[in-house]
């Protein structure tokens, strides 16, 4: 190991670890660990107790896959350190979500006992003029700055195109030496412009999904809460903007040093401090803004002490949503910060598979023809 592959274990598990921790606290006040809840019972110390013991399991997995991995590198044959650092990411993340399933099964059992759910009102609020009086989302006409990192990027490889060495480096390994090149050709050459028009379309995606998810409006404060969720929108669209430029502008780097204009190294570390941009960036807002604004001051609030909507049954485990009513593709999550899909739509769960799809297709392709 040396000091990048270091520096690339340390972020990734520490990264995880930190948004996972966070979650249990940034989420809406009448919902704990996806389970619909009185808002005034947010601050019950047996809720409180449960995210508490949420928060040290998640520090607690954190630090034992960082250290076990670190350990691991020094005693695996390089070759097999790429899948060893996936295995121990997929697994730290499959414990979270384990442990988030456990707890959710303990509110919903606390809900039971303290019969919170027996005064539930199933009251929906509409604010038809919410799209038009509140500004939701940046600009969509940001989004053309995509499109001129997109030429620069093309036009780069091109014009230079004689001078690329006739092998480009495709992969380089946790020591940052490469392990595969590929023959120069046209689409090797434009890989990295390949990959900014995936980059760039999900970004677009994710931008939509949080301007036209349906609002949740709090039946007891529906001022405050529509207030609270237009600063939350806001403030996601300008990130989901952001994110995909720094990315895009990434891959132009990556084209920078197919031509021979930035080293290896440099190029580690320009990516590696963009994404930690992007993570300390939705860290930061996660914390100032909460799921649906919820941590927004707006004004005095009030704290109800029934359930306004009792849709539980709805959400399995808290994490996926299936209601065969609802006509809404996009929903506000139950856990975490964003929007999920409604798995009782058709059309939803088909560009759900279908964003999965291209990134798999497009990995598998570039392994068999670059």
């Amino acid at each position: 190991m040396n000091i990048m592959s270091d520096i690339m274990i340390c972020f990734a598990f520490v990264s995880l670890t930190v948004c996972f921790s966070i979650l249990p606290f940034v989420g809406r006040k009448n919902l704990a660990f996806g389970i619909s809840i009185p808002k005034s019972e947010y601050n019950n110390e047996k809720i409180k107790r449960i995210r508490r013991e949420s928060l040290y399991t998640f520090l607690a997995i954190g630090i034992t896959a960082l250290l076990i991995t670190i350990f691991a590198f020094r005693t695996v044959p390089e070759a097999k350190a790429i899948g060893l650092f996936t295995i121990m990411v997929l697994a730290q993340c499959f414990a979270y979500m384990s442990v988030f399933v456990l707890k959710n099964k303990k509110v919903k059992q606390l809900k039971k006992d303290l019969e919170w759910g027996k005064d539930a009102k199933n009251i929906t609020v509409a604010d038809t003029n919410f799209l038009t009086k509140e500004k939701i989302a940046c600009s969509p006409k940001w989004f053309w700055i995509y499109g001129l990192v997109l030429i620069l990027t093309i036009f780069l490889g091109l014009y230079f195109y004689d001078i690329i060495p006739a092998k480009i480096p495709m992969q380089m390994n946790l020591n940052g030496d490469y392990t595969r090149f590929a023959d120069k050709s046209m689409i090797s050459v434009m890989y990295p412009v390949f990959t900014q028009l995936f980059l760039g379309a999900l970004f677009i995606f994710v931008y939509y999904m949080f301007k036209r998810t349906p609002l949740v409006i709090d039946a007891e404060n529906p001022t405050e809460s529509s207030k609270q969720n237009a600063v939350f929108r806001y403030r996601w669209s300008v990130f989901s903007f952001l994110g995909g430029l720094i990315m895009l502008v990434i891959f132009m780097m990556i084209m920078l040093g197919t031509i021979g204009f930035l080293s290896m190294v440099s190029i580690f570390y320009i990516s590696m401090a963009g994404v930690v941009l992007i993570v300390a960036a939705a860290i930061a807002l996660s914390i100032t803004t909460g799921q649906s604004g919820s941590r927004v001051k707006i004004g005095k609030t009030k704290e109800e002490k029934t359930i306004n909507r009792e849709d539980d049954k709805y959400w399995k485990a808290g994490l996926i949503y299936f209601n065969r009513e609802d006509p809404a593709f996009f929903v506000e999550k139950r856990f975490g910060i964003g929007t999920t899909i409604n798995f009782a739509r058709p059309k939803a769960v088909i560009i759900f598979l279908s964003v999965i799809a291209i990134a798999i297709i497009a990995s598998v392709l570039s392994s068999i023809f670059l």
